[in-house]
């Protein structure tokens, strides 16, 4: 492996190719460690140097290992002898190449340790107690360093101490290697060792607990937070600069610093990548690495969507408490659960529900009270460009209402406080609302010349075949009939209008019981309320006036007969004045 210009780290077997960028510093030894290891590569002969030592032995290169043949000089050997041994140098060329193609690679610490040793021992070399010793420690270390920050694959940044190649070794003298394999798990041992140290310094056990948000664009620029438990920032950044490690391959990382920004979270930003893959960000100094330990918390998705297009939203519009429903009509609307998509204004993020790939809606919560665009994200950061204008307004305060009373069909002219400053409703979506009794009345609205006052007609207040009196809120839309989009005054008095029911249209209560249907078209008397077919009377201690959609109760510790005509016919029971 090694980092090139720009920190990222590339792969590589070659073990020729210089280590540099931010491998070099999780790589350094002291300068006494590092001359002793020069120097006992030095007292090793070579493969040349054996070959003129022992002439009549007959040593052949295989490799980076020297094999003798004792029994038979070299240029003696018969054709079918040679044959045997081109055959042992073609499969110990095929076991290097399936190393450098990745598959070894892929292998836990401890298997790919056996089936080094394996190799050796199957092409006749002979059993070294001190290095089974040795491999023996090194897992011991591996499932320590597994404990303690979670890394249980192969570590690539040791590729430049300890090469498998080493431990591939054929011939009858597969032993001339064997001091060069135990200098190299000598020293992959002291960095084991040395990173279960520092891990333990930093407080470890540790884990990569989070990591929001965990999808971003292939373009990189996503900043990501990695939330960390066990490990001790104030250590680990006090020891040297921490990066982000993110995959973009098999042993391949783009390096990118780590920002501290909160007790146990670190954050970073993304590289640019060169396609949609799932990958995975780790964090690395140069004496110690964290990774997830089991639940994917490590995990990051790089997309692909900038085919995906907003093209209009209907309403165009929003008042600031939200509600509104908006309709996003668009191309290539991602419809995987692992893309789920959102709307975005100025920053605040609310869920979309996508329809189909060119259809999805979202419904605004409350925002702030100015214009924008509305945007597409995935991940509640990205935003796709570009965006469509959403303006966001204050519902308009009804002030006052002309008629406040009557029998339906008036104009009836609304003074709206804040009508138009901030948004200018378009003619069809201005609507005004009557509360009735017995489902909401919704009619056209028509703004007055360029005024604050909006008029509309008093619709009928029925239920059934008869009319409805009494008291309804009047409030109003800038954008369409959606129920949470209208005003809500509560239970002010401004925005009321009293249905009132005329005296030659109200029944007369002495001809209900006998002629119920002589009140069709007209208010059910006193006393009596309707169910849509007839009117009924109202029960002991209740009453009600003429066409009332409800018989009311009486006071607290009174009474009424039935069918009592209005309040004064409530009685206090005995006992109570």
């Amino acid at each position: 492996m090694h980092a090139d210009g720009d920190g990222v780290v590339m792969e590589g077997m070659d073990q020729e190719r210089a280590v540099r960028g931010p491998l070099d510093s999780s790589r350094n030894h002291s300068e006494a460690e590092s001359a002793a290891m020069a120097h006992s590569r030095r007292q090793r002969p070579s493969c040349g140097e054996l070959a003129e030592e022992r002439p009549s032995r007959g040593v052949q290169v295989l490799g980076n290992c020297c094999s003798a043949h004792r029994s038979v000089p070299h240029r003696q050997m018969s054709e079918t002898q040679s044959s045997h041994a081109q055959e042992k140098r073609d499969s110990l060329r095929g076991t290097r190449r399936r190393w450098s193609s990745g598959w070894g690679r892929s292998l836990t610490p401890v298997l790919s340790l056996l089936v080094m040793l394996m190799s050796c021992r199957l092409t006749g070399g002979n059993h070294d107690s001190d290095l089974d010793s040795l491999r023996l420690e090194l897992a011991d270390l591996f499932q320590d360093r597994k404990l303690l920050n979670g890394e249980s694959t192969y570590p690539a940044r040791y590729k430049s101490v300890y090469n498998p190649e080493l431990e591939a070794c054929s011939g009858d003298a597969c032993g001339e290697c064997r001091g060069e394999i135990k200098e190299n798990l000598q020293a992959l041992k002291f960095f084991l060792q040395r990173e279960v140290t520092t891990l333990e310094g930093l407080g470890c056990p540790c884990d990569i607990v989070a990591m929001q948000p965990n999808i971003g664009s292939f373009r990189g620029g996503t900043t990501v937070e990695l939330t960390v438990s066990g490990l001790n920032l104030d250590r680990a950044f006090d020891r040297g600069p921490v990066n982000c490690w993110v995959r973009r391959d098999l042993e391949d990382y783009a390096v990118v610093p780590a920002t501290r920004i909160g007790p146990n979270v670190v954050q970073c930003i993304t590289p640019a990548m060169g396609s949609s893959f799932l990958s995975q960000i780790t964090l690395h100094a140069p004496t110690w690495a964290l990774v997830a330990s089991s639940n994917d918390s490590d995990q990051f998705f790089f997309y692909d969507i900038e085919d995906t297009t907003l093209l209009s939203i209907f309403p165009v519009a929003t008042p600031s408490n939200g509600g509104a429903v908006l309709t996003l009509t668009g191309e290539q609307f991602p419809s995987s659960s692992s893309l789920p998509l959102f709307c975005n204004f100025r920053g605040v993020n609310f869920p979309a529900t996508v329809i189909n790939s060119t259809l999805a809606t979202c419904t605004t919560p409350a925002l702030p009270e100015k214009d924008g665009y509305l945007k597409l994200t995935v991940n509640g950061q990205d935003t796709l460009e570009p965006g469509v204008p959403l303006a966001v307004y204050r519902h308009p305060r009804i002030t006052a209402i002309f008629p406040d009373e009557g029998y339906g069909g008036e104009l009836l002219y609304v003074n709206a406080a804040g009508f138009g400053l901030r948004y200018q409703p378009r003619a069809e979506d201005l609507l005004c609302r009557f509360m009735l009794p017995d489902g909401n009345e919704t009619v056209p609205a028509a703004r007055v010349g360029n005024s604050s006052t909006v008029s509309c007609t008093v619709p009928n207040n029925t239920r059934g075949v008869h009319w409805i009196a009494g008291s309804v809120a009047v409030e109003l839309s800038l954008i369409g009939e959606q129920d949470e989009v209208f005003s809500n005054h509560g239970s002010g008095l401004t925005n009321r209008f009293l249905y009132r029911c005329e005296d030659r249209n109200t029944g007369f209560a002495t001809l209900v019981d006998f002629f119920p249907r002589c009140t069709t078209g007209k208010c059910c008397p006193a006393g009596y309320v309707s169910d849509g077919a007839r009117c009924n009377k109202c029960p002991e201690a209740t009453y009600s006036f003429a066409g009332a959609a409800a018989c009311l109760p009486c006071p607290p510790d009174s009474w009424s007969p039935a069918a009592s005509p209005s309040p004064e016919s409530c009685v206090c029971n005995d006992g109570w004045v």
